[in-house]
């Protein structure tokens, strides 16, 4: 499996190490929403005006609001006074509602319920998908089908099971959803327990006779459900977000609630 790029030490901006930032500043191109959040606030905290104007793009069109606002106020600082101040090193989790050393849910704002249970993307209107109380999913493909488990905190896997030959794992963690694509099935995964929540869409391809799979979107929160809304277009439901993405072109944004 392809991983998302490594987080940059919130550390390291935290106590200035300066040698750093040409590797923070690339942080900011990841596809993981987590990792650019990390790096736009070290970035704030080493003083780096150079970053100013990505920060200013990302604060124009960046999918997720949470950090088109982070970038927002770091820019706007780094433009004003040069620096942001650092926090503490003996800082609280809680203090000045800013944890230096966790970019998680914490940082997200809530969303309210969508009262139609319908959503917009574009032209393309969708609803939620029938949940199954089935611990175990599967898709059949002309040579054999993708089983994925989920097992919760016990955790779960992605199998394929050939037609004729042996089945062998693909990936061990809970599958949420599987959806059928041109070049090999969109994966789903995702876990909510005591105080962890994550989720992330991956695109199964075979490669040589195996299959192989590759991260295509890091959802905000954990994951709770997938459809696909249109070719190589997808929705994925993570705590009241819609994330729309594709597998070639990855996030592509947030769909909206339908007001009818």
């Amino acid at each position: 499996m392809e991983l998302s790029a490594p987080m940059p030490s919130p550390t390291l901006g935290q106590v200035g190490f300066e040698p750093a930032i040409p590797q923070i500043e690339d942080a900011m191109n990841s596809a993981d929403w987590r990792v650019v959040y990390a790096a736009v606030r070290s970035l704030g905290w080493l003083g780096d005006r150079s970053a100013v104007p990505v920060m200013e793009k990302l604060a124009s069109d960046y999918w997720l609001p949470e950090v088109r606002e982070k970038a927002k106020q770091v820019a706007g600082l780094l433009s004003s006074v040069g620096r942001v101040s650092r926090p503490s090193r003996f800082s609280r989790p809680s203090e000045n509602g800013d944890n230096p050393f966790v970019i998680d849910r914490g940082v997200l704002d809530g969303v309210p319920d969508c009262p139609t249970k319908h959503w917009q993307w574009n032209d393309t209107s969708f609803g939620f998908p029938p949940r199954s109380n089935e611990r175990a999913t599967e898709l059949q493909v002309p040579d054999g089908k993708f089983v994925g488990t989920n097992h919760g905190e016990w955790g779960g896997e992605l199998m394929w099971r050939p037609t004729s030959g042996e089945a062998n794992s693909i990936q061990k963690d809970n599958v949420v959803g599987i959806e059928p694509d041109a070049d090999g099935p969109i994966v789903l995964f995702g876990l909510a327990h005591m105080g962890i929540a994550y989720g992330y869409a991956v695109h199964v391809t075979r490669s040589n006779g195996e299959w192989k799979s590759v991260e295509v979107a890091r959802l905000p929160a954990e994951a709770d459900s997938l459809v696909t809304i249109g070719p190589d277009l997808f929705a994925a439901w993570s705590d009241r977000r819609v994330v729309v993405f594709s597998a070639k072109r990855g996030i592509l944004g947030l769909a909206t609630c339908e007001v009818h």
